[in-house]
């Protein structure tokens, strides 16, 4: 019996699960460092917002965010600040909807 070519099919055949689950932690990856950045960009629009700031020139630098307000009460603003990420792995679009929505929310009380 051959054990190197066994050895070979063996690996043949785990070869496009690993490569699946590695593709898949980056995506993984990748969505939360997004976020992460998001979160970041969050923080300078909400001090905008607050000192009454124009926060629609401030996210013109980079024209991959969106940003949308809507009033939940009367006194509060609830801020979202949303892009889109496409998806390299294989398949998790299936799962996940590509190109997927990374989405930032915060309320702000107006005063």
């Amino acid at each position: 019996m051959n054990k190197h070519g066994q050895a070979l099919i063996e690996f043949v055949l785990v070869l496009p699960i690993l490569l699946l689950i590695i593709f898949a932690f980056l995506d993984f990856g990748r969505i939360i460092l997004c976020k992460n950045h998001l979160e970041g960009i969050m923080g300078d629009v909400v001090s905008l917002y607050d000192s009454n700031g124009d926060i629609n020139s401030y996210l013109k630098q980079d024209d991959d965010y969106k940003i949308t307000y809507k009033v939940e009460k009367k006194d509060y603003s609830k801020i979202i600040l949303e892009t889109q990420l496409d998806l390299i792995t294989p398949g998790l679009n299936k799962v996940l909807d590509s190109p997927y929505k990374v989405r930032v929310e915060r309320s702000v009380l107006d005063e």
